[in-house]
């Protein structure tokens, strides 16, 4: 998990691209892609989770 971490700030918040996100690692870029994705589905389902509770919290019967 840190290093998807790392992956993820260095791609969206230092705006290296893929490959320099490697150099910087020291991984391939096909590692970058694999912990991106892993981020990025973990944060989709943390997400969705968020969304479902707050609208079921939200949800109020009169």
């Amino acid at each position: 998990m840190p290093r998807q971490k790392e992956v993820i700030y260095l791609l969206y918040y230092d705006c290296l691209s893929e490959t320099e996100a490697g150099i910087k690692l020291g991984i391939s870029r096909s590692t970058i892609r694999t912990h991106k994705k892993r981020a990025l589905k973990k944060l989709e389902r943390k997400l969705a989770r968020w969304v479902y509770c707050s609208l079921s919290s939200n949800h109020t019967t009169t």
